[in-house]
């Protein structure tokens, strides 16, 4: 043994009182080096004998509390904070072994918070965003889709309020509209319009004989026919049953009312092929112009209805209002007469033929 451990012994035992025998130097063994007042602390009184491994244990263990402070100290040092006066720690005794071996402070001193954490809340905020994009995107396109919807539905909504479910004309609502847009367009400067009321001459007798659908067809045939033969400015509508109303814009003179009326007949004249069947209808046209036979929609409607009855009557084919004459009977004492099947044979009309 070495002369720091030897010293102690040969003390107990003379303490003991007896001598004993100095050992001679084990060299195999290993030195054991006890901790000296230096290292540990401040000097104090020799321990005795029996209380020497107690107080060599007190100095161990208040010197790896002490290296713990230390450590600890340092890991709050090292500790990542946001730079300025929140980031010092506040004034105060430095942490102790006991206060950090409290649970939980330990973990937060040695492993303090990862710098990733910020990453992560910003990778989490910025998927939750992005995910609430998609959602608002989505709601975006089922709105556009509603309203081109909504708008295709509206568009539909209005050609049927104003154009007729079978040939697909603007119906007496969208002729009303448009001759009081014609009046108020033509009544400042007192310029000529004309307005035609066309019947179909022996259609009644079609439908009686073909059936209804027969009747259709031919009324689709028809309406196509009379849009295609007037001017681009003016305009074709369906009154109703065999019934057709024109608008003619700018009118220059009567001349010209009848000319358009004779193209109208010539197109509704020509034979018509419908399935293993030809027809052939011939409309009469009666014609009134604005301002002479009438200043509003309703008057200028009757004067042609009285017109269109009396070229029906004498099968002219068309006739302008101011042909008519004063005495003659009401439009419904002309209907009746014209109902007579003596009135309503005609050699220029050829009615319906088989194909």
């Amino acid at each position: 043994m070495t002369s720091t451990a030897a010293a102690p012994l040969a003390a107990l035992r003379t303490k003991q009182g007896r001598a004993a025998p100095i050992a001679p130097p084990d060299l195999a063994a290993p030195a054991v080096v006890i901790p000296t007042s230096h290292d540990i602390g401040p000097a104090r009184e020799e321990p005795s004998c029996g209380e020497w491994p107690g107080a060599v244990a007190l100095r161990v263990r208040r010197g790896m509390d002490s290296c713990s402070n230390m450590l600890m100290a340092l890991a709050l040092r090292l500790r990542p904070g946001p730079p300025g006066p929140a980031s010092r720690a506040p004034p105060g005794p430095p942490p102790t072994a006991a206060r950090l071996a409290e649970p939980g402070k330990v973990a937060r001193a040695v492993d303090p918070q990862s710098p990733a954490a910020p990453l992560e809340e910003a990778t989490r905020l910025a998927r939750r965003l992005a995910l609430e994009l998609l959602e608002v995107r989505r709601e975006l396109r089922q709105t556009r889709q509603q309203l081109r919807e909504s708008h295709v539905h509206e568009e539909h909504a209005l050609h049927r309020a104003f154009h007729d479910t079978l040939t697909g004309l603007p119906n007496r609502v969208s002729f009303e509209e448009h001759s009081r847009r014609t009046l108020a367009l033509h009544e400042p400067q007192a310029r000529e319009f004309g307005l035609m009321y066309i019947d179909l001459d022996g259609f009644k007798s079609i439908n009686d004989d073909y059936g209804h659908a027969v009747g259709d067809e031919l009324l689709k045939v028809i309406g196509a026919r009379l849009t295609a033969a007037v001017r681009a400015q003016d305009s074709i509508s369906r009154h109703g049953g065999d019934e057709f109303l024109g608008l003619l814009l700018d009118v220059q003179n009567e001349q010209q009312a009848t000319s358009i009326a004779r193209k109208l007949i010539d197109a509704v004249s020509a034979p018509c092929q419908l399935g293993p069947r030809v027809l052939c209808v011939r409309p009469s046209i009666g014609i009134a112009l604005y301002p002479r036979d009438g200043i509003t929609v309703e008057a200028l409607l009757e004067s042609a209805d009285r017109a269109m009855f009396w070229a029906k009557k004498h099968r002219l084919g068309h006739a302008l209002f101011r042909h008519v004459p004063a005495r003659q009977g009401s439009c419904d004492e002309a209907g009746q007469a014209l109902a007579e099947p003596s009135e309503l044979e005609s050699p220029s009309l050829p009615g319906a033929a088989e194909g």
